[in-house]
Order: C-alpha cells, then sequence, then structure tokens
C-alpha cells in the first residue's frame, strides 16, 4: 500500500501529538502538505523543550520521552517497523567545534515494505525528527535513518551555524585503491 506525502503527513502531525511529553497539545491537520510540516511539528517539540534542562542533564528522561514517542509514532506507518538496531553511539567524523561537546549521534533503524515510502516522502519529517532528538539528547549531533541490514541511510545533523540540514554524499570508494578521502562534517559514505 503505497502512502501519499498528504497522507504521510497528515498522519506524522496526528502522531506528533503524542510528542509532548504528556502535555495535551492540539493540532489542526490541513489537507495540505505543506503547511503540515515544519510549524505543526514545531509546536510539539516547543512543548517538549519546555521542560526544565536539569531533567535532561539529570537522568535523561525527556530524551527518552522524545526518542520513545518518535519510535511509536514511526512504527505505526503501516509496513514500517522501528528495530532493535536503534541506539546512541559516538560520532563517525568529529563534530567541527569541539568546544560544544557534541560527540554522539543516534541511529533510527527502520524496516519494512513500507520504508521506500518514508524515503521518498519524508526528507521534512525526517529532518523535524533530527531537530528534536538534537535538541533534547545531551552530545548529540547527528541523527542518522537506516534502512534495517542495509547500507541504505541518511544522515541530518547540526552544523556549527546552528543550522540542522542533511548530509552530503562524499566522493565513492576508489576502486582500484578501495581507499576514500577521510570524511569531513556534513559528509556521509553514500556508496555502501
Amino acid at each position: 500500500m503505497k502512502l501519499s506525502k498528504i497522507k504521510f503527513f497528515s498522519f506524522l502531525a496526528l502522531g506528533y501529538s503524542l510528542i509532548a511529553c504528556g502535555q495535551t497539545q492540539a493540532l489542526t491537520v490541513p489537507n495540505v502538505m505543506p503547511s503540515v510540516t515544519s510549524s505543526a511539528i514545531a509546536q510539539t517539540s516547543t512543548a517538549t523543550n519546555a521542560s526544565s534542562p536539569e531533567a535532561k542533564v539529570k537522568n535523561g528522561t525527556v530524551c527518552e520521552q522524545v526518542v520513545a514517542n518518535i519510535k511509536d509514532v514511526l512504527g505505526t506507518i503501516p509496513d514500517v517497523k522501528v528495530t532493535n538496531n536503534s541506539r546512541f553511539s559516538g560520532l563517525l567524523v568529529p563534530y567541527p567545534d569541539r568546544s560544544a561537546n557534541l560527540n554522539r549521534r543516534y541511529t533510527l533503524s527502520i524496516s519494512g515494505s513500507g520504508v521506500a515510502d518514508f524515503w521518498e516522502s519524508g526528507k521534512e519529517v525526517r529532518i523535524e525528527i533530527a531537530k528534536q532528538i538534537i535538541q533534547n539528547c545531551e552530545g548529540v549531533a547527528a541523527v542518522t535513518f537506516g534502512r534495517d541490514r542495509t547500507g541504505e541511510s541518511v544522515t541530518i545533523g547540526l552544523f556549527p551555524d546552528g543550522e540542522i540540514k542533511q548530509f552530503t554524499c562524499a566522493p565513492d570508494l576508489d576502486a582500484p585503491t578501495r581507499t576514500r578521502l577521510p570524511l569531513t562534517w556534513g559528509q556521509q559514505a553514500c556508496d555502501l
């Protein structure tokens, strides 16, 4: 079953009302995709960010709640499953501003026949999900969305200018030498 962009964004806008971390928040789901994306999702992330910064530092509950709610929302998309391979880990490439103390990434691993539609329809949604994780999880500078047990992935990260955007593909491996130039911040290997 193919998920149209309008249905996909309307569905996620409804689901994102869960991400208000227990706070009731009414969302109007318009019939046009552009008005659903950033503004509707950002409303729920504001409610999440309203929690005290101490909660994030002391016990991680805000971060854990945001991640759990994102998994719940993605898990309700037809034919998409968030796998047990989703996790926090160290960055593959160091963040350019070492004084920012950003050294982690979150990998959201998904599987199922609906993943292809999520890749096609979900760039704005992936950016909003990455923003919520980066803003609410201490030390996180990037979020990778990966199709489980494949090399297919998209990474979205925080740049030193404060912008959160999708990484670009680094040059492919040099076939004769099987080597690659070192990746820099904002690049990801796409030829896996």
